[in-house]
């Protein structure tokens, strides 16, 4: 039995810490992979395996936690945007109607 002198075996605490610090990242596998120096197969096998442990739990698919969250932005901005359209109209109103 021959063994490949260029496999690497990782501990399972390493794969954990990989995956965690991977999906607060909110990096690709990709690009994070190349970061640490991991092969990208072998940490999307981890994600797979230990992702789950790092989720959210909200009873709801990944999808629908992406989706109550881009709502919540969407409302913030809109809230922002109002309040800047309020005080550019108090200002044009102060500057322009009220000195007559």
């Amino acid at each position: 039995m021959t063994t490949d002198p260029k496999r690497r075996i990782y501990e399972e605490a390493f794969k954990r810490e990989t995956v965690r610090r991977l999906m607060e990242s909110n990096e690709s596998v990709s690009s994070f992979a190349v970061s640490i120096g991991v092969d990208r197969t072998n940490l999307q096998k981890w994600k797979k395996i230990f992702g789950p442990e790092f989720m959210p739990e909200t009873g709801q698919p990944d999808g629908a936690n992406d989706y109550s969250r881009l709502r919540r932005e969407f409302a913030s901005l809109k809230e922002t945007v109002d309040q800047l359209r309020a005080v550019v109209k108090k200002n044009f109103e102060n500057k322009y109607i009220g000195e007559e």
